[in-house]
């Protein structure tokens, strides 16, 4: 990488949701380097292509003193952490699925728990190691009303079928937080000493319960909605079902979820990062399909 009055960064993951938010942010902040991403991606003038597969192979090493900011699923990092020797920091994505699925009876869901947590402990002891400072941000329910997979797939449902079923009263408390805030608090995070060595949730605007959430989503929509609630153990024996087709890889767990409260702590965001996101107040493509 060539020096620069900016400082360089390398964007691990520059084709996820959250990327296609941060590189423009980057850019008009006047950072450069290199973006790092399966598929060739538009990466504007400030950034070069780097194919994920190039910069994994172990030959592979950094050559300044770049930031670091990885929005790859965390456990990919550690084992390319030893090739970013002499990074001046590094920020990355979690999630808050460490804790909101601790508890989950379904055994991919305590899988990933496990290997996010553990990932996590890879980052910090390699982050001491090789004495690169390190931030953890962990995201809640992240969207963007386009690409997400989460509160986009719930307007799709809302908008091909007329209806959304929740189980019980579906009042567990979620924070949404949109793509384009997460970027935000990557870029925050830029330089900030504050932020060092330290992992901060990062959650949306406002808490709403998941009925609440739902009923915003059909609002936006601009059409009515009859929303039906069912026995927890109903809905998992139909989603297991509907599993069983091959029609979705959805876990039964997310009906028991909808009565957790999922909701955490963001002091830090708002207080280190200074991160004042957006309330949930979706805004969904006329074309969404």
């Amino acid at each position: 990488m060539e020096n620069d009055s900016k400082q360089q960064v390398l964007v691990l993951g520059g084709g996820s949701l959250v990327g296609n938010y941060l590189l423009p942010l980057l850019a008009e902040q006047g950072y450069r380097g290199y973006v790092v991403s399966r598929k060739k991606t538009d990466t504007g003038l400030n950034f070069a292509w780097l194919p994920t597969n190039e910069v994994q192979d172990a030959s592979w090493h950094l050559h300044d003193r770049a930031v670091i900011i990885s929005l790859w699923p965390i456990w990919l990092l550690g084992p390319v952490m030893p090739q970013f020797l002499g990074a001046s920091q590094l920020i990355t994505l979690s999630s808050t699925s460490l804790f909101g699925k601790s508890k989950s009876l379904d055994k991919q869901e305590k899988e990933l728990v496990r290997k996010i947590g553990a990932a996590e402990e890879v980052v910090r002891v390699n982050s001491e190691t090789f004495r690169i400072p390190y931030t953890i941000l962990r995201p809640t329910l992240i969207y963007d009303c386009v690409n997400d997979q989460n509160i986009t797939f719930i307007a799709r449902m809302i908008k091909r079928f007329g209806f959304f079923m929740v189980s019980g009263e579906a009042m567990g408390l979620r924070q949404p937080i949109h793509a384009q805030d997460v970027a935000q608090a990557v870029i925050n995070s830029i330089g900030n000493k504050d932020a060092f060595n330290k992992s901060i949730n990062v959650t949306g605007g406002e808490t709403v319960t998941y009925f609440t959430m739902i009923r915003r989503v059909a609002e936006s929509l601009g059409r009515p909605i009859r929303i039906f609630s069912f026995p927890t153990y109903l809905l998992k024996n139909l989603l297991r079902v509907v599993r069983a087709m091959g029609l979705t890889n959805l876990s039964p767990s997310l009906f028991e979820r909808m009565n957790q409260d999922l909701a955490y702590d963001g002091t830090d965001a708002l207080s280190i990062l200074k991160l004042n996101a957006r309330d949930f107040k979706p805004e969904f493509p006329k074309d969404l399909d």
